[in-house]
């Protein structure tokens, strides 16, 4: 298919690609004065974002990620050996890595640089084939997370101010919603940093017209649609106002080579595309006939849904997070606004129309940056109304893509507005960016400090507790599961002499095994709000305090993902 493309393509350049006769546009850069207090701003972002980001970035992997660690690294099976039933360890595949993919939250855009980071990490410290750590699998993650707040940045200065685009990096260096997906090891991040990136490459190519501006949209293009066929929304919009502009442009005469330039950057951005998720998405439709996503139970937009995205989005604080018995707590806009739900959607309602105006005046500064990034967020207004009405498979953060966009807003709104109260440039700036940030931490404060302080799944915690108990038990032996949902990531990655179990009879089978051998039995679960949902028969046993007593208890940054470790008294 690629090579029939660019056989077509080159046999009708002629048609389409012709030098440019005209003298090109000068860049209109609006911000654009060399300052180096902006780049020691942006640096102090970048620490500040960084050291938000270490603990999540070093804490375990969900579940999802855990799957995705599969295809990345490889996993632990219990298979029968001539010393009997042993964990053996099973590299994966780079075809794997490159290429498996079955549902919309498994991301293979992450698999090869990610393997790449871990392989160069084992190579330099010696350590074993089985053997990772979280944050150097997240590396690409992380790396596209500053790259964002960079580039970010840099596009606030080039179309506003450079109080605008420092405001904006800090404010996406801040936001909880970019410091909790920013570091996962799957393609948000990559996602966002794709939407930046085609923003800064859309604006420059329509400013100048120049071949490395059309180039590096084709990229951004490629990579958006390899993060997640969910950003196909936003790659059509971007392409879409490309071309009116194209066709508006005052300054292109004749328009063909700039029409060249477009069609070329994305045909080159959809070979690309082709050629790492074509296998992939022969996967998905297969796997969708399968398990037809229109009858699963999974997630879908509802009316809690779209509450928990647009708190998310704009305020930075988890909507609602539903907790059972014993789960930690965590502040939420449910828990925030109890008394006083009104001023809770006031607020959002102001964040929302901040957001809004600052578009409007944006586009008054530079109308090519407010089309471009308008584009963006029809797209994901349009992603919306079709799952809804096609009832499709859904979760808030396939909508990440939409952050850019509203940081950018917000810093020139707050920008505009500390001009208008501020007639001296000199007080307007500091004013804008004080005001901003205490503005947004004024609702997402604690979602930004429960994000520092814990870190995702604990199951590092759980291995390290459960290889105590083993090497405290009478001869270094006990008997240690997990149960239900993500003790299948506990035994294969994490520890894999922890057993996965699933039923209140491989529970009994683990009780009297304990009795008979003499060996304490130490049995893990978390996840309680699906566990209990999907395997209940379990905790008749768990929940019977003359059986088990709880040994300890590990927090997560979501109470969904607390996690209880129970010791068997016979």
């Amino acid at each position: 298919a690629n090579t029939v493309i660019l056989v077509v393509a080159t046999a009708s350049a002629p048609l389409w690609h012709r030098r440019w006769a005209g003298d090109a546009p000068a860049p209109r850069s609006v911000g654009a004065e060399n300052s180096r207090w902006f780049w020691a701003g942006v640096l102090v972002c970048l620490v500040l974002g960084l050291a938000l980001r270490w603990t999540t970035a070093t804490g375990g992997f969900w579940h999802d990620e855990g799957l995705q660690m599969k295809r990345i690294s490889g996993s632990y099976s219990v298979e029968s050996t001539e010393q009997g039933d042993l964990p053996v360890f099973r590299e994966a595949s780079w075809l794997d890595t490159w290429f498996h993919y079955r549902k919309p939250t498994n991301h293979t855009v992450l698999g090869v640089p990610a393997r790449v980071c871990l392989e160069a990490w084992r190579k330099v410290t010696g350590a074993g084939r089985a053997d990772f750590a979280e944050w150097v699998v997240r590396l690409p993650s992380l790396g596209a997370a500053m790259a964002s707040i960079v580039l970010l940045a840099w596009l606030g200065r080039r179309v506003h101010s450079p109080v605008a685009g420092l405001l904006a990096g800090m404010l996406l260096a801040l936001h909880p919603w970019h410091m909790h997906w920013g570091v996962d090891a799957r393609s948000y991040s990559i996602g966002i940093f794709s939407v930046v990136l085609a923003a800064v490459c859309l604006v420059g190519a329509i400013d100048t017209g120049r071949w490395r501006w059309w180039l590096g949209f084709g990229l951004a293009q490629c990579l958006l649609m390899w993060a997640s066929l969910m950003h196909l929304w936003v790659a059509a919009g971007l392409f879409g106002v490309a071309a009116v502009m194209v066709t508006k442009n005052p300054h292109w005469r004749p328009r063909a080579p700039q029409w060249g330039r477009l069609v070329l950057a994305n045909v080159l951005g959809g070979l690309g595309f082709l050629q790492v998720m074509g296998p992939n998405l022969i996967q998905f439709v297969q796997a969708s006939k399968l398990r037809d996503p229109a009858v699963e139970e999974f997630s879908k937009l509802t009316a809690a849904g779209l509450m928990d995205f647009l708190s998310h989005l704009f305020l930075g604080l988890p909507h609602a997070v539903p907790t059972w018995r014993d789960d930690e707590p965590i502040s939420t806009w449910t828990s925030l606004f109890a008394d006083t739900p009104l001023a809770g959607h006031a607020l959002l309602a102001a964040a929302m129309l901040l957001a809004l105006f600052g578009l409007i005046r944006l586009g008054a500064a530079h109308r090519p940056a407010a089309v471009v990034l308008g584009a963006i967020a029809a797209a994901g207004v349009v992603h919306l109304v079709l799952t809804r009405a096609l009832d499709w498979y859904y979760y808030p953060r396939f909508s990440t893509y939409l952050l850019p966009v509203v940081v950018l807003g917000w810093a020139v709104a707050w920008v505009s507005l500390g001009r208008l109260a501020a007639r001296r440039l000199a007080v307007a700036g500091p004013l804008a960016v004080l005001v901003a940030v205490l503005f947004f931490l004024a609702t997402a404060s604690p979602q930004l400090l429960n994000l520092f302080r814990h870190g995702h799944e604990p199951f590092p915690q759980l291995r390290a507790s459960f290889a105590a108990k083993r090497a405290a038990a009478p001869g270094g032996a006990a008997i240690t599961a997990c149960y239900g949902l993500a003790g299948d990531i506990m035994q294969e990655i994490y520890d894999p002499r922890c057993q996965f179990i699933r039923s209140a009879r491989e529970i009994e089978e683990l009780m009297a095994r304990s009795r008979q051998s003499g060996q304490p039995l130490y049995i893990a679960y978390g996840l309680q709000s699906f566990n209990r949902y999907t395997v209940p028969d379990g905790f008749r046993l768990l929940d019977d305090p003359r059986l088990f007593l709880r040994a300890e208890r590990f927090v997560s940054d979501d109470p969904r993902h607390t996690f209880f470790l129970l010791k068997y008294s016979p």
